[in-house]
């Protein structure tokens, strides 16, 4: 989840930078790029062991009587072994289709130069943006959250959605700074990238700390069993 964090992350950035029509993120986006096709096959490939010891990760698998269950009946027909493997198959599925369109047309710009090219990342990258959100909530709460299955949080996928843009540009930084020593980016890369990075990167650092304490502030006023059991 952790890798898959980085490259989720590195898919949100690309989007942005096609939706928001950026200049400064030229440098950068390739990496991004590179990073979010990690997706398919290779996280794919890595979720193959969860896959198969499905089991002994998620607790509510085992229970005899899901509806007799009151945590677990209200997530049917999801929490069963069937729509585990088939969200989980969904997501990829969509993560896949979205990064590949998204480095296929850039790469084939490198060719053609064709302002097509364009046009094509930004309508992959206007579906792409809420479908990923979707995905993302989704999968955060049934690969995480779904450990705990009786715990129920409103926050789950953004809190998810902020650790993802906040590890990827970590990532992105480290590796534009590798590049930038190595003198590949000399012609496109300048302080002004760092700087923007930076500050998105201090941005959302503020935005994960909000989130963290708003989720802790709710649960520790509520002061219930059912809640306060996640955090201890």
């Amino acid at each position: 989840m952790f890798f898959l964090s980085i490259a989720l992350g590195a898919l949100f950035l690309v989007m942005v930078h096609h939706l928001s029509d950026a200049g400064w993120s030229v440098a950068t986006r390739r990496l991004c790029e590179h990073i979010a096709s990690l997706l398919f096959p290779w996280l794919a490939i890595l979720f193959l062991p969860v896959a198969f010891f499905v089991k002994h990760v998620y607790s509510w698998m085992t229970i005899v009587d899901p509806h007799g269950n009151t945590s677990l009946n209200a997530k049917l027909p999801v929490f069963t072994i069937p729509g585990f493997y088939i969200t989980s198959a969904v997501f990829f599925g969509i993560w896949w289709l979205v990064s590949s369109r998204l480095r296929y047309w850039s790469l084939k710009q490198d060719e053609t130069g064709d302002a097509l090219c364009t046009h094509r990342m930004r309508f992959h990258s206007g579906w792409g943006i809420v479908a990923f959100a979707l995905t993302l909530t989704f999968s955060g709460v049934l690969w995480m959250q779904a450990v705990q299955y009786q715990w129920f949080s409103a926050i789950y996928g953004v809190y998810f959605f902020a650790s993802c843009a906040w590890a990827a540009l970590a990532a992105v930084y480290l590796i534009t700074v590798l590049l930038q020593r190595q003198r590949i980016l000399d012609r496109v890369l300048h302080d002004n990238q760092f700087y923007f990075l930076g500050l998105l990167f201090f941005a959302f650092t503020i935005f994960q700390a909000y989130l963290e304490f708003a989720q802790y502030f709710v649960i520790w006023n509520a002061n219930t069993p059912g809640e306060t059991f996640w955090y201890l």
